[in-house]
């Protein structure tokens, strides 16, 4: 009876040590190659979405601070307009415009809240917004006038390489939510939320 070698990965004496075929080594790097492919994909994709989901929070936390802002005093009218918008661009994505009591004319500022403008996307993205959308904040921290539906604002890469997000206001005291568009009753658009801010 002979004893099982105690470590069969060692040549024995007198014995060519055993390697790898070149058939092994072939299918390996194959492999290899095949998994850095689907990798790379991957994290292309989540970039893209992180792209769109930057400029989505972005663009919800200067809403909400164009809100704060009208409860000081003067109501503020934001309007989004439907376009490509990139980095450097002179366009600005949120225009302003405020109403001061007694007065008739508005001025293009509200308070010290600045034209939303695009930070949160790197490189030579551009961002696109599906429908223009105007909103008015009032002093009384509501919108005016109060919407019938919730206004929805969709944000997705120009090149449509990634999932759209968007941006939905509802309410009378325009709550902010996030989340990714639908179609609702009769084509409407519509978002799912996934989020309130």
């Amino acid at each position: 009876m002979t004893r099982p070698a105690r470590f069969p990965f060692l040549p024995r004496l007198g014995q060519r040590p055993r390697a790898f075929t070149l058939m092994e080594l072939i299918l390996t790097v194959a492999v290899l190659v095949i998994l850095t492919g689907l990798l790379v994909q991957v994290s292309q994709r989540d970039w893209r979405r992180e792209q769109v989901n930057a400029v989505l929070i972005e663009l919800s936390g200067w809403l909400e601070t164009v809100r704060r802002a009208a409860l000081k005093g003067n109501s503020c009218t934001v309007t989004i307009a439907k376009d490509t918008y990139r980095i450097g661009d002179a366009k600005t994505l949120g225009q302003l415009q405020s109403q001061p009591p007694g007065q008739q004319d508005p001025i293009a500022s509200c308070g010290s809240v600045q034209p939303f403008t695009l930070k949160g996307i790197a490189g030579n993205q551009a961002i696109t917004v599906a429908s223009s959308v105007s909103v008015t904040f009032t002093p009384a921290g509501t919108l005016f006038p109060p919407p019938a539906s919730p206004i929805v604002i969709s944000i997705g890469l120009a090149d449509d390489s990634a999932p759209t997000r968007c941006l939905q206001l509802e309410g009378l005291l325009g709550a902010i939510d996030v989340g990714t568009p639908s179609s609702g009753e009769g084509g409407a658009q519509a978002c799912t939320i996934t989020a309130r801010i």
